[in-house]
């Protein structure tokens, strides 16, 4: 039997992550990251895997949510699909 993948990425999966979250193309981060875009391709495509995306914009996100999560030394919350967190409510209407 096949052992299991790692799920974590590593450094070059987390440096190319990090380039594309910041918005560079998949050329750019080849330039930056001295490897040849198919390469970046091949690793973005591990990445998608390990973290269960498929697009871009979420990988932004995710990269987002874990910069702020480093930020204050705390995880951030899961929180079900269609359940709003509590920074997604609007404010408690005031009295009259």
């Amino acid at each position: 039997m096949r052992p299991r993948a790692p799920t974590e990425l590593t450094a070059t999966e987390r440096r190319v992550a990090e380039l594309t979250a910041s918005g560079l193309t998949n050329r750019q981060v080849a330039k930056v990251a001295f490897v040849a875009p198919k390469t970046v391709d091949n690793v973005l495509g591990r990445v998608y895997r390990k973290l269960g995306i498929s697009s871009r914009a979420r990988l932004g996100a995710l990269m987002a949510a874990a910069a702020a999560e480093a930020a204050i030394g705390t995880r951030p919350t899961e929180v079900p699909v269609g359940v709003a967190a509590d920074h997604d409510r609007p404010p408690a209407p005031r009295g009259p």
